[in-house]
């Protein structure tokens, strides 16, 4: 709250403070900023009598960007800091020589002889803008006090640290993580950044292979978690067979992560939930950016009006593997996501987000027979409707001083299909659409939310694959249909305790058609703060799903899900979830977050693994299991060019099917560790990520022989016409792992300008030393003696593409806009 605060006085203090018209080093008499005459004042080197502008610092050393440095310097001080990112002067080159001086001095040297001037505010905050006369304004000032004047900024980044209460101000959260694209980008991609690529390199999340871009989130089922995008659900948002996501990076700001116990406002789902937002261009005239790659080309571009109520943000991606190859590799994909918003004067805002991604595969040879046609993805609208209350009601009074409301509504439609291709096809839908709503109450210390949300969801599934038994391990033979009609009303209380103890308590009962009973789903969170710089946490939730894929978690490609629902004789599955967490900040640029968690686990359904593979119809296990282990995650903000973070894993899941039998899943990685880091220097972004991994259960094949038939008539033996040409013998279920696997990625970007636009080249190389490891294990019992052979995860992946931004500027051509990213904490306009 008081970083939100002091942003709001500094943006609102842009708005009416100037600043005395020189340059340089401010050389002018030393004043005290007093409210209200004098609320604003020049900074000078004796610190204008704040004490934290007195502070001792050490300066950074080399060259470097000045804005970089005052950002730096300002850091190291505690101050908080707002600046112009359009100013020239910004990304000028300053070479300090470090030392010890105060932070004023510090500043004073970076900005000296530069068109800059830095005021400093009643809280010892700090504005960093144009002088007024660099500005043409021709506005004099007293010496005294700051020019009053309005200045229109086009891009504003305001640093603010931490307020005194340290991790006090977080909310009483367990397992959830706000990640933003920016820390995602730090690791080498794979074909550029991808945003669920890159989050499983964080602790609690993971995939089988790097085939998959799919989430198993401590321990779980894939299915078992939800990919959110502005709030509306996306059934397999991926392209490739899940290699990579279908989001475009510029179109994402950030993704609220849960890996633990969700609020009560999130059902459906056992395990996690990942719901990305979308970015919001906040500058004025049109801003894009051009990322062409070796597989694919995107584009993005967006703004805002001329009186900033509204912004737009249009993106698009195609692969042109198809242009290229023709029938060697007929084959493409396509995204594209639309995301307005609209301010109105009475404080409410309407927002609406479009969405679509889109695989093809148009195989057409001259023999007809041989035609392959596929295609599958999402396409989704939502809008949401939200406004601020600043005086409640007299009936609501009793809960609060203030209250906000929202209203949302969505539909998404997925569709996977393969047509008839001799006597192999299969389909799957999905149409999903829900209203939901709440309405939040809260002061200073507490907060109400009571919400509801009415869906309905229509399945289909269709498989046709007795031509190639094997295929029956991604999905049974048959057809089923299915619809789910859900009504669910939620509560969720916040409040801080005392100082030191925060709590959110909330419950959801969820009343599902077909489904005997409410789902009931109680969950309570607790935050203890032991200091200012450690915590404590604690949680227990129970969490319910009513919708299971039928593709088996052992297929190492998810080239689609085939949905199935909860009903009389389906089970809805069941989980109680216990957490324990410490975070420690280490010192102002590390933090350290360790969570112990446990998952008990009831009605979990699963596709029979081992069943005769000439069975017809449904082939369904109901099973329980638990899944548990700890997450370490290490952080490191940039410091002199250099961030990067340390994520952890161990996780020990077990499962028992209904006769009894234990076994490991698929997904039961029991260490996995990442190590991730960036350096900035002299216009290049050097990335590495070192990946170290225990190898997933697989179950070993022991045997084949020919399935044959005995004919009494002629006393012989035939093989069988009607079944399958082989039988395996198989070991006990996943009673073998896949060897340690460990690789290590590199990538380079030259931060350079081209004329008019900022154009950055990049070069990744996914697994530099070509480390051999095994995806998955082909058996062939052809040969004597019967051989084993591995397919190999990325081996030695090399990607090049250039990424090129722009901003047209007014009527004229197009103006290069310097973009800061740097703060944990900040504000952007």
């Amino acid at each position: 709250m008081r970083s939100s605060s002091k942003c709001t006085l500094a943006l609102a203090s842009l708005l009416l403070c100037g600043a005395p018209p020189a340059a340089g080093a401010q050389s002018t008499p030393c004043a005290v900023p007093t409210s209200p005459a004098h609320e604003w004042v020049r900074l000078c080197a004796s610190g204008n009598g704040i004490a934290r502008l007195q502070r001792a610092v050490e300066v950074p050393s080399g060259a470097m960007a000045v804005g970089d440095a005052i950002r730096e310097i300002a850091r190291r001080g505690g101050v908080d800091l707002t600046l112009d990112a359009s100013l020239p002067a910004v990304a000028e080159r300053v070479t300090l020589s470090g030392g010890r001086h105060s932070v004023a001095e510090a500043l004073l040297q970076v900005v000296d002889g530069r068109r800059v001037e830095i005021d400093v505010g009643v809280d010892g905050g700090l504005i960093v803008v144009a002088a007024a006369a660099s500005r043409g304004e021709g506005v004099r000032a007293a010496d005294s006090d700051s020019v009053r004047r309005a200045v229109r900024l086009s891009r504003i980044v305001v640093t603010a640290t931490p307020s005194h209460a340290g991790l006090l101000d977080a909310p009483p959260l367990v397992g959830m993580q706000t990640i933003g694209v920016r820390q995602l980008a730090l690791a080498p991609g794979f074909f550029g950044t991808d945003v669920l690529r890159s989050a499983r390199l964080l602790p609690g999340l993971s995939a089988r292979n790097d085939y998959s871009a799919a989430l198993n989130v401590r321990g779980g089922e894939s299915d078992q978690s939800i990919v959110m995008l502005d709030g509306i659900p996306l059934y397999h948002p991926f392209h490739l067979g899940g290699v990579l996501s279908s989001f475009i990076e510029p179109a994402v700001s950030q993704m609220d992560m849960y890996t633990g116990v969700f609020p009560a406002r999130y059902d459906g789902h056992l395990s996690g939930v990942l719901d990305v937002r979308s970015a919001e261009e906040a500058r004025s005239g049109v801003h894009g950016t051009a990322d062409v790659s070796l597989l694919a080309s995107s584009v993005t571009f967006g703004g805002t009006t001329r009186s900033a109520a509204t912004s737009w943000l249009v993106a698009g991606r195609r692969t042109y593997a198809d242009v290229f190859l023709g029938k060697l590799l007929p084959y493409h994909f396509g995204d594209a996501n639309v995301h307005l918003s609209h301010r109105f004067d009475g404080g409410s805002r309407i927002a609406l987000t479009a969405y679509t991604d889109l695989d093809v595969v148009n195989y057409r040879p001259t023999a007809a027979s041989d035609t392959i046609q596929a295609s599958a993805g999402n396409r989704a609208v939502g809008v949401s409707w939200s406004r601020n209350v600043e005086h409640v009601p007299a009936a609501l009074a009793l809960f609060g001083e203030r209250a906000a409301v929202e209203q949302r509504a969505s539909i998404t439609a997925y569709d996977a299909t393969v047509d008839q291709y001799q006597d192999f096809a299969f389909s799957s839908r999905v149409r999903d659409a829900r209203v939901a709503g709440a309405l939040s109450v809260f002061d200073s210390t507490t907060r109400h939310t009571l919400g509801y949300e009415l869906a309905r969801q229509r399945l289909d599934r269709a498989a046709s694959m007795s031509f190639i038994p094997e295929a029956r391990n991604f999905s049974p033979d048959g057809r089923s249909t299915g619809e789910l009609r859900s009504a669910a009303l939620w509560y969720e209380l916040r409040r801080q305790v005392t100082p030191a103890l925060g709590i959110e308590a909330g419950a959801r009962g969820d009343l599902v058609a077909g489904v005997g009973g409410a789902l009931l789903s109680p969950r309570v969170s607790a935050r203890l703060a032991l200091d200012r710089n450690t915590t404590l946490t604690a949680a227990v939730g129970r969490h319910a799903q009513w919708m299971h894929s039928m593709l088996r978690e052992e297929a190492p490609l998810r080239v689609v899900d085939f949905w199935i629902a909860s009903d009389s004789v389906v089970p809805p599955s069941r989980a109680w979830v216990y957490t324990l967490g410490l975070e420690r900040r280490l010192d102002a640029l590390r933090d350290l977050h360790v969570e112990l968690f446990h998952k008990q686990l009831s009605g979990l359904v699963v596709p029979e693994p081992l069943g005769d593979t000439l069975r017809t119809g449904e082939a369904i296990g109901v099973e329980r299991g638990r899944s548990s282990g700890a997450d370490v995650l290490l952080r490191q903000a940039e410091h002199n060019g250099f961030a990067g973070w340390l994520s952890y894993s161990f996780s020990l899941s077990r499962r028992t099917d209904a006769s009894g039998f234990s076994y490991a899943p698929a997904q039961d990685r029991r260490h996995e560790l990442n190590l991730v880091g960036s350096w900035h220097t002299n216009g290049y972004l050097f990335g590495a990520r070192f990946g170290l991994s225990t190898g997933t259960p697989y179950t070993n094949v022991e045997g084949v022989f020919e399935r044959q038939r005995y004919d009494p008539l002629l006393d012989s033996w035939s093989p069988d016409e009607n079944g399958a040409p082989r039988q395996y013998l198989l070991a006990p279920r996943n009673a073998e792992r896949y060897p340690l696997a460990h690789r290590l990625d590199l990538s380079v970007t030259r931060i350079g300008r081209d004329g008019s636009a900022r154009t950055t080249p990049y070069l990744s190389i996914a697994n530099v030393y070509g480390a051999m490891n095994p995806a998955l294990y082909v058996f062939n019992y052809g040969r004597i003696p019967p051989e084993r052979t591995g397919t190999s995860n990325f081996r030695f992946l090399p990607t090049f593409g250039i990424a090129h931004g722009a901003r047209r500027h007014g009527a004229g051509g197009i103006r290069v806009r310097h973009v800061v990213r740097r703060p944990k904490r900040r504000c952007a306009l």
